[in-house]
């Protein structure tokens, strides 16, 4: 946000969304791969449940979807309230969440809680059948999976 305000000929927003969401897909594809939140019980465990293609990427893919979402305006607005109330201080991720649905008038969290609560990605797919439109989703997954309850 803070580039885009001082350089907006760096387009620096149209290469974040382009730079690692490759290995992100890719990664979110596979059977078994885990959801950005993950729940640490040691401190020790934060090394082997840590993978950078699905936390940075994926988070980062996040922020875009949010941007598009709520507008410049509002992102920075509510990145402002959520640094203010937390200066000093520790935050959770609904906290930004918070500030941002303050920002927007719109309920951020809703959105944000199943792209990373859970693994994955969906893929949506439209049909038209005697001129009724029918909407589906599933997880995409790239080779072998197995079947599962996420929403």
């Amino acid at each position: 946000v803070a580039i885009d305000a001082i350089e907006p000929d760096w387009h620096i927003w149209e290469s974040f969304q382009t730079s690692d969401v490759v290995s992100a897909l890719k990664r979110d594809s596979t059977d078994g791969v885990q959801s950005v939140h993950t729940q640490v019980e040691h401190p020790a465990d934060i090394d082997a449940l840590f993978d950078p293609a699905i936390v940075y990427a994926k988070g980062a893919r996040l922020l875009v979807m949010v941007r598009s979402l709520i507008g410049d305006k509002a992102l920075r607005e509510g990145l402002k309230r959520y640094f203010a109330r937390h200066r000093y201080a520790n935050a959770a991720g609904a906290d930004l969440w918070e500030a941002l649905g303050e920002a927007s008038g719109q309920n951020i969290k809703a959105v944000t809680d199943s792209w990373l609560e859970q693994p994955g990605y969906p893929v949506v797919s439209a049909k038209v059948i005697d001129g009724q439109l029918t909407l589906s989703q599933e997880q995409f997954f790239i080779g072998e999976y197995e079947e599962s309850d996420r929403q």
